[in-house]
């Protein structure tokens, strides 16, 4: 028996690309082929208001990625954000794909601020700072009674801001104040992105901790020292930075993954 999946394109491929890939529905039956199950699709396009009839059931329901914003007021989205609900509210198997899974989190109550740090950081490999800046800094209002996640946010807050030649923040320099010295983490890296502890520094506290704890938290230390390192210009001693990032092998951080992106990208760079 083939499962049923209903695919709800939220975009229109540019012109350019509709001969080569169809659509983004299309996109999806051709990745699906390629596993060993057998399934049926229909493909609705919920931005010129297309929607299964409502007898029609399915296994599944995919939301496609989108250039539209997730956070967006457009008619077309609230409109798919209430089917979505619905479809929640009655049980049924939801699957969402980068705007797609934006989308179904913030239909279900999902953390804005998250959210949005999410996308800033997306957007900061893309070398969109100063996009990435203007989602990293709602995140942080938005984050405020979370101080744990709102440090993190603030860190991506100040790259961001050095990569658009712009001063550390002021929730920034105040959550740093007075923690060059203090070994509790993540306090060291503020004080680091704020300018005002040193690399030895943030490395010192790193290299007190101990077992896995001193692994992540050098995994972390190097990370940002080396994106500090790339934002002066120093690619040399950034390149270095990173491989040092990812010599504990904590794979499961994005920091280890970040810096083997970012080693790609500068040897890319360095083949042109």
């Amino acid at each position: 028996m083939s499962l049923r999946i209903c695919i709800l394109e939220t975009d229109v491929l540019r012109p350019e690309l509709t001969a080569q890939y169809e659509g983004y529905g299309r996109m999806f039956e051709q990745l699906f082929a390629r596993q060993p199950i057998t399934a049926q699709f229909s493909v609705y396009n919920v931005m010129n208001g297309e929607y299964p009839a409502e007898d029609l059931k399915f296994d599944a329901y995919l939301v496609t990625g989108s250039k539209a914003d997730s956070f967006g007021s457009d008619p077309w989205i609230q409109t798919l954000k209430a089917y979505l609900l619905k479809l929640y509210d009655q049980g049924e198997k939801l699957l969402g794909v980068c705007f797609g899974h934006q989308l179904l989190a913030l239909t279900l109550g999902g953390n804005e601020g998250s959210l949005y740090q999410s996308r800033g950081i997306s957007r900061f490999f893309m070398g969109k700072y100063q996009e990435a800046l203007a989602d990293f800094t709602q995140s942080v209002l938005i984050s405020k009674d979370d101080a744990e996640s709102r440090h993190y946010v603030l860190l991506w807050q100040g790259l961001a801001a050095r990569r658009t030649g712009q001063p550390p923040s002021a929730e920034l320099l105040q959550a740093a104040r007075g923690k060059g010295s203090d070994d509790v983490w993540p306090n060291p890296l503020l004080a680091l992105v704020a300018g005002s502890l040193g690399e030895d520094g943030v490395l010192q506290a790193a290299q007190r901790k101990q077992g896995d704890d001193k692994d992540m938290a050098l995994t972390e230390a190097w990370y940002f020292i080396g994106q500090m390192r790339l934002a002066s210009g120093n690619v040399p001693a950034a390149r270095e930075a990173f491989e040092n990032a990812r010599k504990p092998g904590v794979s499961v951080y994005l920091e280890y993954q970040a810096a083997g992106w970012e080693l790609a990208r500068l040897e890319q760079a360095a083949s042109k």
